[in-house]
């Protein structure tokens, strides 16, 4: 039976909380935008670098989007 209890950080399904840290075996922890104190997990993703936020990219949300980037126009991939 699974319990939504903060002492299981095993369990995708325990709520996260800014205290506890992130599960290198659960790749499901949720992205927590401005949340202190959380390492990166080689495994989860979501968790951001414990530092200045970085916003994720919408279109791929493992990369992280540069503070400044520039639009090439000769890029084929760019729609503009």
């Amino acid at each position: 039976m699974w319990t939504l209890s903060p002492l299981a950080p095993l369990s995708p399904f325990s709520p996260v909380h800014s205290h506890i840290p992130c599960s290198p075996s659960s790749p499901f922890w949720p992205f927590i935008p401005g949340s202190p104190g959380l390492p990166k997990s080689p495994l989860s993703p979501f968790i951001p670098l414990a530092g200045p936020v970085i916003p994720l990219n919408p279109r791929s949300p493992f990369i992280p989007v540069k503070p400044v980037v520039p639009r090439c126009p000769f890029s084929p991939m760019s729609p503009f």
